[in-house]
């Protein structure tokens, strides 16, 4: 009944009711690109389509969510995508050591960041014991719920703490 009605992708979603009244569910679950989202609704007891909703209806809103969730995880275009967000990463890294470095061999590095570490001592000691103690949960429920996130910064102040003790070439 489905493909009769338009259902025609090679991957598709059969999902039977979970009660007597209700009708089973067919999608397409095609990711790769043109995307196949058509789904429709069909009571099997009396073999007739419910209800039907086509990719081609779907706002532009709706589509461009699609494929831009489909193309960020590799999956619209296939291995091409794959290779092309590969290698975005790769960039992506290669120009954040290059930040660190640029910014570890500049002069006023040390001067920087014995400032800025500074001005947050200066704000932690005036901070009251509540303050304190909300900035540290707000710290922890970051660094837990994302771990990068709380990585880099624990990271970036191991640096900031090594490079205070580490004498200037200058």
């Amino acid at each position: 009944i489905a493909r009769a009605h338009g259902i025609d992708a090679a991957q598709i979603q059969i999902k039977p009711p979970t009660s007597g009244n209700q009708a089973w569910t067919i999608a397409e679950i095609q990711r790769k690109w043109p995307t196949q989202a058509d789904s429709i609704s069909i009571d099997m007891e009396h073999h007739k389509v419910i209800d039907q909703l086509a990719f081609k209806d779907y706002s532009l809103v709706a589509k461009l969510t699609r494929w831009g969730v489909d193309a960020h995880i590799g999956v619209l275009f296939g291995w091409i995508n794959q290779l092309v967000l590969a290698l975005y990463a790769f960039i992506l890294c290669i120009m954040i050591v290059y930040a660190y470095r640029a910014a570890f061999k500049n002069s006023n590095f040390k001067l920087m960041t014995t400032h800025f570490v500074g001005q947050s001592l200066l704000v932690w000691n005036r901070a009251t014991g509540s303050q304190k103690i909300g900035l540290i949960l707000v710290g922890l429920v970051l660094g837990l719920s994302l771990p990068v996130f709380g990585f880099s910064i624990l990271f970036t102040l191991f640096i900031f703490a090594i490079r205070k003790y580490i004498p200037s070439k200058s």
